[in-house]
């Protein structure tokens, strides 16, 4: 690939990111039209998150797989393609049900997506993985940001709310042309008989002893998916809860986003700099802090200001643990890649589901408090993990 096409290929995959970042962060705003249209309880509002989460994964290990056998291009284009099907699809869709399957499918998507862009990033961008990454991140926060503001004009102007899925089929297909355009180019090199490079032939490969086993990725990603999907799928339920109105409510998760893409952008214009394991200890602090003030209080702007903290605690996390495992074994890339998402996923899924759940019972007020339990044992799991890293690093 020529680094023409690299730098489209960046694009069109920093472009993705911004959709994905605006389509998982849809669902936490659209929570309370969803539960009217459908007649869902609580519980069942909560499981709404299980087939996303369950279709990312699936998505995530495919992906992996398909690796080996095709050009990161034109698996993206593939999926680029999938997602505005399925998007469409989910705007016409008038079934709990089928909106399940849907969302399911349209999760896999993205799992695929976020694996094939983590792989071809942490590749190419060797020496500067913790900045590329967290590039990556912060437009995945711009969408994060951008869908509950977007949500609040598209009901401003009495559109449905089902309408934010037509304007993400719109968004991807703009993405598939970038693919495509790739794509014809290659195709162009190869009648003219231009040279590939052997880096697009070679199949990837894993080394036959794992540096940094897996296994100490698992508990920081599934608690740091816990305590980020908690706050973004349920925070504005218990803000309104808490007396807000609905607008008030979107626009505290998007106070918890910003918190979120300002420390990002510390960790760009920092690099290497923010594996200092004082900068990481500040930011558990941080999380702590920011969580018991949403917490243990029922004042809106106190909620507002814990919403930046607990945003800006956890929001560079991510890059962090996966620059930082890559750095330990570079060539598990798609494999530490694949680990992050499933266990962020699962994470996802016990704050949606336990949340949800409990909440039919006791109330989104209190069961919203679990949000400070998740956020310690991912405190306590990441230091289990930055050690072995860091042991692996040495040797």
């Amino acid at each position: 690939m020529s680094d023409t096409q690299s730098k489209l290929l960046f694009v069109g995959i920093a472009l993705a990111f911004l959709i994905w970042g605006a389509l998982g962060a849809i669902i936490g705003p659209l929570l309370p039209e969803m539960t009217e249209a459908f007649s869902l309880s609580s519980a069942q509002a909560g499981f709404v998150f299980i087939p996303w989460s369950t279709g990312f994964s699936i998505g995530a290990l495919t992906s992996q797989r398909l690796l080996h056998r095709y050009k990161i291009e034109t698996l993206l284009a593939a999926f680029a393609g999938l997602s505005i099907l399925f998007c469409i699809a989910l705007f016409f869709c008038n079934t709990f049900i089928h909106f399940l399957i849907i969302f399911s499918l349209l999760g896999s998507a993205g799992g695929a997506t976020f694996t094939l862009a983590h792989t071809f990033v942490g590749q190419t961008f060797t020496k500067h993985r913790v900045a590329a990454i967290s590039s990556l991140d912060l437009l995945f926060s711009f969408g994060n940001v951008s869908a509950p503001l977007l949500l609040v004009l598209l009901l401003s102007f009495s559109f449905g709310w089902q309408s934010p899925f037509l304007f993400f089929a719109l968004a991807c297909s703009i993405c598939l042309v970038i693919y495509t355009s790739i794509l014809l180019l290659t195709a162009k090199q190869r009648r003219s008989g231009a040279e590939v490079s052997s880096s697009d032939a070679k199949p990837l490969t894993a080394p036959s002893k794992a540096t940094l086993p897996i296994g100490y990725l698992i508990i920081p990603a599934v608690f740091m998916g816990a305590f980020e999907w908690g706050q973004s799928i349920w925070f504005v339920s218990y803000s309104i809860d808490s007396g807000a109105s609905e607008t008030a409510a979107r626009i505290g998760q998007s106070v918890f986003l910003a918190g979120m893409i300002s420390i990002r952008i510390l960790t760009i214009a920092i690099g290497q700099r923010s594996n200092d394991t004082r900068l990481v200890r500040t930011l558990f602090a941080f999380i702590v802090l920011g969580n018991l003030m949403i917490v243990l209080t029922g004042e809106y702007y106190i909620h507002l200001v814990g919403c930046f903290i607990a945003g800006a605690g956890v929001g560079a996390m991510f890059p962090i643990i996966l620059s930082r495992a890559m750095e330990a074994d570079p060539a598990r890339s798609a494999s530490y890649s694949v680990t992050m998402i499933l266990c962020i996923t699962v994470g996802g899924q016990l704050a949606s589901l336990s949340i949800g759940t409990l909440a039919d019972y006791y109330g989104i007020a209190n069961t919203f408090r679990f949000t400070t339990i998740f956020g310690v044992i991912f405190i306590i799991g990441f230091e289990f993990f930055w050690r072995r890293a860091k042991a692996s690093i040495a040797s």
